[in-house]
């Protein structure tokens, strides 16, 4: 009710001296509405635009260092929310075709997200997405599926070669090269 309030006083009074506060307020209190990560994220859609629109009407307002703030922790939420998506995924597996969903949701979120601090996470599971799609396909499909996890690899070994997931990704990659040598060995 009080982002509405707000919103009335802008619109009937655009000039008055306390324009400014409303707009932030307004903004504020769709900030307040943002639910959890893990509900609909509609509010917290409403409130970036409402936070963003003050930022460009006074982009050095008395509030726009909190107005900031609030836009970095909304955009976490929205980051956390489509990591934990992609993950979700993930732990589905085979099931119900569980990998190949969190291959399309993680490589979505590495490129809709690209400074988010679940990036290393994304692009590890990523790998392993890929990594066991691979080895869960008929075995004509496999060298194919696992050049492409190797692809995966590559790409989480240079961009975070000091990830907490970096020794895990070297097993996946060890099984690769071994699958690889078994089979061009034959």
């Amino acid at each position: 009710n009080s982002a509405y309030q707000y919103e009335r006083f802008i619109q009937s009074h655009p000039q008055n001296e306390n324009a400014e506060l409303a707009l932030f307020m307004a903004a504020k209190s769709h900030y307040q509405m943002s639910p959890i990560f893990s509900k609909d994220q509609n509010d917290t859609n409403i409130a970036l635009t409402k936070l963003q629109e003050y930022i460009n009407v006074y982009p050095t307002g008395e509030f726009s260092i909190e107005a900031n703030v609030l836009v970095g922790e909304l955009r976490d939420k929205l980051d956390k929310k489509a990591y934990e998506t992609a993950k979700q995924y993930h732990h589905f597996g085979n099931f119900r075709g569980g990998y190949i969903s969190a291959i399309s949701a993680f490589e979505n979120f590495i490129l809709d997200h690209p400074g988010s601090d679940y990036q290393d996470d994304a692009q590890f599971y990523l790998l392993e997405s890929q990594y066991e799609y691979g080895v869960n396909s008929f075995s004509d499909l496999v060298p194919e599926r696992l050049a492409k996890a190797k692809e995966y690899y590559d790409t989480f070994a240079n961009r975070y070669p000091s990830s907490e997931y970096r020794e895990n990704a070297d097993d996946i990659l060890a099984k690769i090269e071994d699958y690889n040598f078994k089979n061009t060995s034959k």
